[in-house]
């Protein structure tokens, strides 16, 4: 048998070619456990609890690796781990490196004297553009899908003597969660009704 050493000793039983290897440590003890495991959801402690450990490594300047190549997660000086996402989100402008968030609108144009239900369900009134003005004319606005309930927009009338030819929109951005229904009454008027 070979004498140990710090590293490993050798054992043959004499009948095979089998060989034992003794792992040993440097004041050549044998070395017989190599941690423990943890169990899923028991309590860590610090510098107490043994078990597997995830590395992570922390460069300040970060090298790159080739295709196939193994390696550490990266972390920051705080042991964070880095979360960099390599690919761009939906609406995300590839020039600027910037996502968009453009407001995008349905509309509806109404010409009549009507009650008109431009949208059932829950959204967003963007405004209203009034071509040209009429006089003596009226709109009003409710969250329903009908001319009753709560309302958006309180009954709005252009006067008799109008101060302006137009156009005139008028923004609005309020939520509705039941539908926006649009009455015009008094005169006939076109309005185009901004929604999504």
């Amino acid at each position: 048998m070979p004498t140990p050493n710090s590293l490993n000793q050798e054992e043959h039983d004499g009948t095979t070619n089998a060989k034992k290897v003794i792992i040993l440590d440097a004041s050549k003890n044998q070395i017989t456990s190599f941690g423990a495991s943890t169990a899923d959801g028991t309590t860590f402690t610090q510098n107490t609890t043994t078990g597997g450990i995830s590395m992570g490594v922390y460069q300040s300047s970060p090298d790159t690796i080739t295709t196939g190549k193994a390696a550490a997660i990266g972390i920051d000086a705080n042991r964070n781990s880095k979360v960099t996402q390599g690919t761009l989100l939906a609406g995300e402008n590839l020039t600027t490196n910037r996502l968009n968030n453009e407001p995008i609108y349905s509309y509806t144009s109404i010409t009549t004297q009507t009650t008109t239900t431009v949208k059932s369900g829950a959204g967003t009134l963007a405004g209203f553009l009034i071509p040209t003005p009429v006089a003596s004319a009226t709109m009003k606005i409710f969250d329903n899908t009908a001319a009753s309930g709560s309302v958006i927009v309180d009954t709005i009338t252009f006067p008799a003597t109008l101060v302006s030819d137009g156009p005139v929109f008028i923004k609005i951005d309020a939520s509705f969660a039941i539908g926006c229904t649009v009455v015009t009454a008094g005169a006939t008027m076109a309005a185009d009704i901004y929604y999504r």
